[in-house]
């Protein structure tokens, strides 16, 4: 059971992935494969670094993105993260989930 509130994280509609690329060992990459899957609702890539990854476009910042989006995952060098997470309340997201791999 979780909270009001917490819907976000657990039943998303929107979800953009920050730092998702073509590379296989890529935990962005590992992260949209899972989305692409499983996840009824709509996917977002965000990587200025690509115009397009798995198929789908791809955007330079949260932003960019032309729609609105529920939570945002950021999967970014940790130098990047606080940027993003700005950019991601600047887009109105109402949450966001910080990975980092070694």
């Amino acid at each position: 059971m979780y909270t009001a509130g917490a819907e976000v994280f657990f039943e998303p509609k929107k979800v953009a992935v920050v730092g998702a690329s073509p590379r296989p060992d890529n935990l962005g990459r590992a992260i949209l494969e899972n989305l692409l899957t499983g996840f009824k609702g709509k996917v977002y890539v965000v990587n200025p670094g690509y115009t397009e990854v798995l198929g789908l476009k791809s955007y330079p910042s949260v932003q960019a993105v032309p729609d609105e989006v529920d939570l945002v995952v950021v999967a970014t060098p940790a130098r990047l993260a606080p940027r993003v997470v700005e950019d991601a309340g600047a887009k109105g997201a109402k949450g966001v989930v910080v990975l980092h791999s070694q």
